[in-house]
């Protein structure tokens, strides 16, 4: 099943799974349809929706990630706003029917690149790689009510975690808990309780 349909590029897919429901997003360049795409499927995937544009921004779009908890659906991504590189987010309370506006999560002078989520009932977790204070770090934001608020980014270095040498990529997985974890000589998961 041809998902894109479009002219130009479609590359770097990301898939969620729960219950019946499958969740695809997508990153495409092409001069008019350029952006994040996600396309959903009700039925284990034997049909998927026309695929819908969530990011609202002119700039450049990469590295997507999703996660999924029952009806609540978070998508993250990279996106190009001026000079900067920022991380975006948009959620879904329905499974990824529709999805609200997105939200710039990271809002500082550093380049927030390769961004993961996690998710878990109403608590979205996300972490990127930043290089803000002059090193690159792994920052954090949380949102306790399902995406409509994010605490200001936290820099893990700052709370005596990660504080020699740089910080790796950051990795999440969920269950009850969402773990995150980097590669430093300090840290190599923090977990935090949902």
């Amino acid at each position: 099943v041809n998902l894109t349909n479009r002219n130009g590029q479609s590359r770097d897919p990301k898939i969620g799974v729960s219950g019946d429901t499958a969740i695809i997003v997508w990153q495409n360049h092409a001069d008019s349809m350029s952006g994040i795409f996600v396309a959903t499927s009700t039925d284990r995937g034997g049909h998927f929706s026309k695929p819908v544009k969530i990011s609202s921004g002119s700039g450049g779009t990469s590295s997507p990630q999703l996660s999924i908890s029952g009806d609540r659906v978070a998508i993250v991504w990279q996106e190009n706003i001026g000079d900067n590189a920022e991380i975006m987010v948009a959620t879904s309370t329905n499974r990824g029917k529709s999805f609200l506006e997105p939200v710039n999560v990271s809002k500082n002078s550093g380049a927030s690149t390769a961004p993961q989520v996690g998710t878990s009932g109403n608590n979205i977790v996300i972490a990127w790689y930043d290089n803000t204070t002059g090193y690159h770090r792994i920052y954090v934001v949380h949102s306790t009510d399902g995406g409509i608020k994010y605490t200001a980014p936290m820099n893990l270095a700052s709370g005596g975690i990660a504080v020699r040498g740089y910080a790796g990529l950051p990795q999440m997985g969920t269950s009850d808990s969402i773990a995150l974890g980097g590669n430093t000589e300090e840290i190599k998961r923090l977990q935090m309780k949902v």
